[in-house]
């Protein structure tokens, strides 16, 4: 399946989804040093630039769409500024991208995002209502919600993440596995 990935920073997204058999076939951060590692790990498709300022059309149609859109906004550690943070906005940019894929007949198939673990009690929890309802009733995903650790799943560092499984088939079912056994 192809996918593309946005605020791919390093790759650490990607990688999970390589080394599974996705084809990343287009990556998009604005960090040059993030990219040139990234290039270096896994291949020229990824493109440095500001994802406001790319035009729609140059963002090639997937199967799966990837984003760990910017945390900063939405962290405990930060100042929580949500959607008031220009950061806390590049959701909203994602949803643009995915609503002119739906617009040119070629709406993928999946989606999932992923970021802090405080996205889901933001602002008493409007923020991820406002995600779940774009998501959901604007865009006409099915959406499944899970807080994980990745100390769960082998990585030797503590950290809980939100990530948002959204499926074009509204029939589809999905459980997240709570550890690395996977069974």
């Amino acid at each position: 399946m192809k996918a593309v990935s946005f605020f791919s920073g390093l790759g650490g997204l990607d990688k999970g989804f390589l080394d599974t058999g996705y084809d990343i076939i287009w990556a998009n951060d604005f960090d040059k040093f993030a990219v040139q590692t990234y290039k270096t790990n896994f291949g020229e498709h990824i493109v440095l630039g500001d994802i406001n300022e790319i035009p729609l059309e140059e963002i090639p149609d997937c199967d799966v769409l990837l984003g760990g859109f910017p945390c900063q906004p939405f962290s405990m550690m930060g100042q929580q500024k949500g959607f008031e943070d220009t950061r806390g906005t590049l959701f909203f940019r994602i949803a643009e991208i995915v609503d002119d894929k739906i617009k040119r007949g070629k709406k993928p198939k999946a989606i999932i995002l992923e970021n802090v673990r405080s996205l889901k009690t933001h602002d008493q929890g409007r923020t991820y209502k406002e995600i779940h309802r774009i998501l959901q009733d604007v865009l006409g995903y099915k959406v499944f919600c899970d807080i994980l650790n990745s100390a769960d799943y082998g990585v030797p560092q503590t950290r809980n993440r939100t990530y948002i499984i959204c499926f074009d088939n509204q029939n589809a079912e999905y459980r997240f596995r709570k550890n690395r056994s996977w069974t």
